[in-house]
């Protein structure tokens, strides 16, 4: 060990943090778990944002039982990120749809990642390590990543990236082998969480620059095997991207020249909005960037040279910025543009890309400011002495600066609340952005306000007339409206804008199948399956149009595998039950009506179900328990009376089948059955 450090001593001598006393870190633990509990509070009983449906409760490999064989083996969409796939896998089991103990395990994950930031600046020696770990805690630019259910990947990446560096410099003060192994597994676990940390090994060589000024060719030597895993892992991530994220398309056509100037103009957005955190939205408007008007290059010039002027510096205050604004550049390197991802389709920009990085300009910041304040206690220039800083007042001031932080993650956490909030909040900040009016007005929609949702739709359209998701809630509108021919106009337009995605081709066989039209029906879902083969609602509703036009085996495949590749669904097991009750097979319609209801007991529709194939089978005191529960829900249907009715009379119980009789005629008066039911009835009462 002696000999490993004496490789080290050139260069000025590495800076050892203070000893803590050994209860200090569990109580800043502590602290900071109750404290971000209590800041993102209000969206710890948030619903589903954005693209959360999809990364989770529409995700057949985290819901499927052998999901975890598929997402590390065989599914593209998820190869990106399969620990993060796998902690939702395991939470799936823990809370199904019970979206609060997702929210709550990012928070924590969010506290554990800020107190490991506590520790790695502390072994930096960086002044005023705690406080900036505790601005990174409660800061509103964090809450987009902590509030965002699919951004999981942001808070379990930075909780491993952060013990990797940690345990990496543990080794680096000579702590021996132990430690380097842990860093490396950490930094491999982090790469499988979220690959953009890929930029380790250049900030592990940032970090020794800062402690010795220089780096030796042991810190190279030292890095190589994390080099060596982020080519490999970035490797295969950037071969996957197209077959993913970006489905192929050019979402950055403007060109190169266009990506380098706007490199600067992003790094100086993140740094602004790190240090004043107002405005924020989900999605910010996106820039054009022109390369041929020289005031577009202005931001990058400053950047560079920013850095120059640090360099001539950097024996005094420029190694300190060198090394925040190197580690802020460094970090975003991956979403700076350079590379096509695709949430550039609507912003360069977004508050949850900035979240590795917010730690260094948090460091920068409240590592310069406390430098000053440790300087001296007085100090003279000329004749005149200042007066020294007394202690409560630096505290005091960053106490307060948490508060304030923290008040306004407490008012953020508030917008993630909901989809609709955090959409209104979006159009009332930036109103030319397109995808906040088409996902306000989807919210809209589900919640049944169909004219304001048709409004934002609208607007969403006129921003951008080629968005094939703005079509495809126009559709929707429409479809909430009965009005079927312009919901397929466009779908069909959608579809155009988007021919590689299946939604528009499912959404468009649900219309012609309203509109009589079984074959364009069963063609539209086909394509939809083509694109999608793993599209479950799309081989159920094939198998619904596929049984409408007699083909009933053909109708049994496609229910059976879309159960395959979502056992729970529950609408699935209801059809594939009916096509069998229509076969005759009443054993197993009975079955599969069973495992329908046990999905989703409180559905009126699927206990009518069962009811029908228990009657059907002669088990009539069986069926009024459920004919009494559809009553229950919706005891304005005619039906469950008729039926019920029905199902007492075989029991003998004809008084009570009379008063259901007589209400299901009374519900519905032009219903013949239940008129002709019920005068057989009476006439059996009367004898």
């Amino acid at each position: 060990m002696a000999a490993h450090r004496a490789g080290r001593a050139s260069g000025p001598a590495r800076l050892s943090p203070h000893r803590d006393a050994w209860w200090l870190p569990y109580a800043v633990a502590a602290t900071f778990v109750l404290v971000a509990l209590l800041v993102f509070s209000p969206a710890l009983e948030g619903t589903l944002l954005w693209d959360d449906a999809e990364i989770l409760t529409r995700n057949r490999v985290v819901r499927m039982p052998g999901g975890l064989y598929e997402m590390w083996s065989r599914t593209r969409a998820v190869a990106q990120v399969p620990l993060t796939t796998t902690m939702f896998w395991v939470e799936w089991r823990l809370w199904g749809e019970r979206l609060l103990g997702y929210h709550a395990v990012s928070v924590v994950l969010h506290a554990l990642a800020a107190l490991l930031i506590w520790r790695v600046l502390r072994r930096l020696a960086v002044p005023g390590a705690l406080a900036a770990a505790a601005l990174f805690l409660v800061h509103p630019v964090t809450v987009a990543s902590v509030a965002w259910i699919a951004e999981r990947k942001n808070t379990l990446s930075l909780v491993l990236v952060a013990g990797a560096m940690l345990a990496y410099l543990r080794s680096d003060d000579g702590d021996g082998r132990r430690w380097y192994a842990i860093a490396l597994a950490g930094f491999l676990l982090a790469m499988l969480a979220k690959p953009a940390v890929v930029m380790l090994p250049i900030v592990l060589l940032g970090a020794a620059w800062l402690r010795r000024e220089q780096i030796t060719r042991l810190d190279v030597v030292r890095v190589l095997p994390f080099l060596a895993l982020a080519f490999v892992l970035g490797m295969a991530t950037v071969y996957e991207h197209p077959f993913s994220a970006t489905r192929g398309a050019e979402l950055r056509p403007e060109g190169m020249a266009s990506r380098v100037a706007a490199v600067g103009w992003v790094v100086w957005f993140y740094l602004g909005k790190a240090l004043v955190p107002i405005n924020l939205a989900m999605v910010y408007p996106r820039w054009d960037v022109e390369p041929a008007d020289l005031f577009a290059w202005v931001p990058l010039l400053a950047l560079v040279s920013s850095c120059v002027v640090a360099w001539w510096y950097r024996a005094g205050w420029g190694r300190a910025w060198l090394a925040g604004l190197g580690y802020v550049v460094v970090v975003l390197a991956p979403v700076l543009g350079l590379i096509e991802m695709s949430f550039h389709r609507h912003s360069l920009v977004s508050d949850h890309l900035q979240y590795l990085a917010l730690p260094g300009v948090l460091a920068l910041v409240v590592g310069g400011l406390t430098s000053i304040v440790r300087a001296r206690t007085s100090s003279r220039r000329g004749q005149r002495t200042l007066p020294a800083i007394p202690r409560w007042q630096p505290a005091t001031l960053m106490f307060l600066v948490c508060v304030g932080l923290g008040s306004l993650s407490w008012q953020r956490a508030h917008v993630f609340a909901s989809s609709e909030a955090l959409w209104a909040d979006n159009v009332a900040r930036f109103p030319e952005t397109w995808v906040a009016h088409s996902n306000l007005g989807l919210a809209l929609l589900e919640r049944g306000a169909i004219e304001r949702a048709a409004t934002h739709i609208e607007q969403a359209v006129r921003l951008d007339p080629e968005a094939p998701e703005s079509a495809i809630n126009l559709g929707r509108v429409y479809e909430e409206r009965g009005m079927d021919e312009a919901a397929r106009t466009h779908y069909l337009r959608a579809s155009q804008l988007a021919p590689d995605r299946a939604e528009p081709q499912n959404n468009l066989g649900e219309v012609l199948g309203r509109l009589g039209d079984g074959t364009g029906a069963i063609e539209a879902y086909e394509a939809a399956i083509r694109l999608q083969p793993t599209f479950a609602e799309a081989h159920n509703n094939l198998g619904v149009a596929l049984a409408g036009v007699g083909r009933g085996a053909d109708a049994e495949a496609r229910y059976r595998e879309a159960l395959r590749l979502r056992p729970e669904y529950a609408e699935a097991h209801s059809n594939l039950g009916n096509l069998l009750l229509q076969a005759g097979r009443t054993e197993e319609a009975l079955a599969e009506h069973r495992a329908a209801l046990a999905l989703r007991p409180e559905s009126p529709e699927l206990q009518n179900n069962l009811a029908t194939v228990l009657t059907t089978q002669g088990r009539h005191e069986e069926a009024t328990v459920h004919y009494r529960a559809v009553i229950a829900a919706r005891p304005d249907l005619a039906q469950p009376h008729h039926n019920l009715g029905t199902s007492l009379l075989a029991l003998g119980r004809v008084e009570e089948a009379v008063r259901h009789f007589e209400e299901a005629v009374r519900l519905a008066p032009s219903e013949a059955a239940s008129r002709q039911a019920l005068a057989s009835a009476k006439a059996r009462l009367a004898r």
